[in-house]
């Protein structure tokens, strides 16, 4: 069972906290001092906000990772990918955005393109 310890928390803060659902070793990161006399650092709600931002980029990256690609996706038809990209996903026809993502000589920038093409085709 887990303890709970007052932290000294306004409301607005102890919200914004509950929020970003942290697992023990990023509080260990934010918090200082002996256990039941922990004290958020000076800058914390700029640590809790970028580490915020990086929970919603990991949940749209794994909203994405399963995209689905169609086997029959013509990689020469999508305008922007560059030389090697469409090279590589027509040699290796990736199931999904993820994979697609994880081939060498497919850029983050290819990857966007294709997640544009697809968009735009209702995919």
């Amino acid at each position: 069972m887990a303890e709970s310890f007052n932290l000294g928390l306004n409301a607005e803060q102890e919200e914004r906290a509950n929020k970003l659902h942290f697992g023990n070793v990023v509080i260990d990161m934010l918090f200082q001092g002996p256990i039941g006399t922990y004290s958020f650092p000076d800058g914390y709600e700029e640590e809790l906000e970028k580490l915020a931002k990086q929970k919603e980029q990991a949940r749209r990256f794994s909203r994405l990772e399963n995209k689905p690609l169609l086997p029959s996706l013509d990689y020469a038809e999508v305008k922007g990918l560059s030389f090697e990209a469409r090279q590589k996903l027509a040699e290796h026809r990736p199931a999904s955005l993820g994979q697609a993502s994880r081939l060498g000589g497919v850029s983050p920038a290819d990857i966007t393109v294709l997640l544009i093409y697809l968009e735009q085709r209702g995919g």
